[in-house]
């Protein structure tokens, strides 16, 4: 992508989410590990990256839709954890770091 992020989301934007991919990635052992729980790039290197990224090429989709797949990972990750470890859905949620600056993820 010759970008080392996609800048407020525009690239996943324009994109197509591939649901199968996302659905295949969301069965990794680490969404379903109780909390507390916490992971970086020691999981999500660019081994793993390039990976998906290969897995998205391989399934035809275009740069667009690569990066709104790989967000909507994020996106059903997190729903997961809320559905899945949470007695109920918080009031308020409260985001840091570089992805609130990503407005397609936010929305």
């Amino acid at each position: 992508f010759d970008k080392p992020h996609d800048d407020g989301g525009r690239l996943a934007r324009g994109g197509r989410i591939h649901m199968p991919l996302v659905e295949k990635w969301l069965e990794q052992e680490f969404f379903e590990k109780q909390p507390p729980k916490s992971t970086g790039r020691e999981l999500y290197t660019e081994e793993y990256l390039h990976k998906r990224v290969e897995e998205c090429r391989s399934a035809k989709l275009a740069d667009e839709d690569i990066m709104a797949t790989l967000t909507e990972l994020t996106v059903q990750s997190i729903a997961h954890s809320y559905t899945t470890f949470l007695p109920k859905r918080p009031d308020e949620v409260l985001v840091s770091g570089g992805g609130s600056h990503n407005s397609y993820l936010m929305d």
